[in-house]
């Protein structure tokens, strides 16, 4: 599958998906989220946060849901589940949504179930400010 395909409609390739997940800066993980999310791909980016994470006493993501389609209801779910479980160490999720209202409701709805602070903002670069604020308060 070239680039562009998976641009467009999300990828299996698991080095892909994990190749999304970086650190910015130190205690901050950006996550290039796939414009097609499915159960799968949910879970090879938070076990590649959780891998990055593993040693960090608190951190923040910032996530570029910009190109992003609504998550289907098992994708909602398994999103639901794994940022539950890092409850204890997650201080704030920043979603990047540009200007679609279904994603920055959806925003809203899936990542804040779990009583994780959430911002939303319009881009990437807003969303890494607010990360850089969050860990310097």
């Amino acid at each position: 599958m070239d680039e562009s395909s998976r641009t467009l409609t999300g990828s299996d390739d698991p080095e892909f998906i994990r190749s999304r997940v970086s650190v910015p800066y130190e205690r901050i993980i950006f996550m290039d989220e796939l414009p097609v999310v499915s159960p799968f791909t949910v879970t090879i980016m938070w076990d590649r946060i959780d891998e990055i994470a593993a040693d960090w006493s608190h951190f923040v993501i910032t996530a570029n849901l910009v190109h992003t389609m609504r998550p289907d209801t098992k994708s909602r779910h398994e999103l639901t589940k794994r940022i539950g479980s890092q409850r204890i160490k997650l201080r704030r999720l920043v979603a990047a949504t540009g200007n679609n209202a279904v994603i920055r409701a959806a925003a809203w709805f899936v990542l804040g179930r779990n009583g994780i602070p959430v911002t939303v903002v319009t881009d990437n670069e807003e969303a890494l400010q607010q990360a850089i604020k969050e860990l310097a308060s």
